[in-house]
């Protein structure tokens, strides 16, 4: 069966990094996976073509749109594994995905990733400003983040070095 992984995690969580980990895996598995994010319409349909980031507040509905748009295109060609790195912070934001999932028999699981609300506004610091999430609406996202999926738990992560995230993928490949 076909996977459909979606991350979920504030701005700063991981999520993205977590995301082309769970790709790397998949592709040394020889299984096709592909990350869908709502973050790549700034950058290619809004941003320049030098690969700057353009967020437009008002146009965030026609972001999440676009992004869907790709995922139900991947499912409609059958590609095996398909992540989508948004923050889906609460169920509303997950059901055009769990119902696409549903149509193409994709089998959902959830990814949150959460170091914890301090975590995520310290990691803010490191980004390029025009990518930096403002403190109130980080700890409004956290404050709302909910199980995407009722009476199944959500694969979680927290405080995780990435080098113990990583090597255990490495690990797997190297025994077949």
């Amino acid at each position: 069966m076909n996977e459909l992984i979606l991350m979920q995690g504030c701005p700063g969580s991981g999520k993205s990094r977590m995301a082309e980990v769970l790709r790397q895996y998949y592709e040394n598995l020889e299984v096709e996976a592909q990350i869908y994010s709502a973050d790549r319409f700034w950058y290619e349909c809004v941003g320049d073509d030098k690969g700057r980031y353009d967020f437009v507040p008002e146009l965030r509905y026609r972001a999440h749109q676009w992004c869907q748009q790709g995922v139900l295109g991947a499912m409609k060609i059958g590609i095996p594994v398909i992540i989508v790195d948004n923050t889906n912070t609460t169920k509303k934001e997950a059901v055009p995905y769990r119902v696409m999932a549903n149509l193409f028999d994709y089998a959902v699981h959830v990814v949150r990733v959460d170091p914890g609300v301090e975590e995520c506004i310290r990691r803010q610091a490191s980004r390029p400003e025009d990518r930096r999430v403002p403190e109130d609406i980080i700890r409004t996202m956290h404050g709302r983040l909910e199980t995407l999926i009722p009476d199944e738990p959500d694969f979680l992560l927290f405080n995780t070095p990435w080098s113990k995230l990583t090597a255990p993928f490495e690990d797997d490949t190297n025994t077949k």
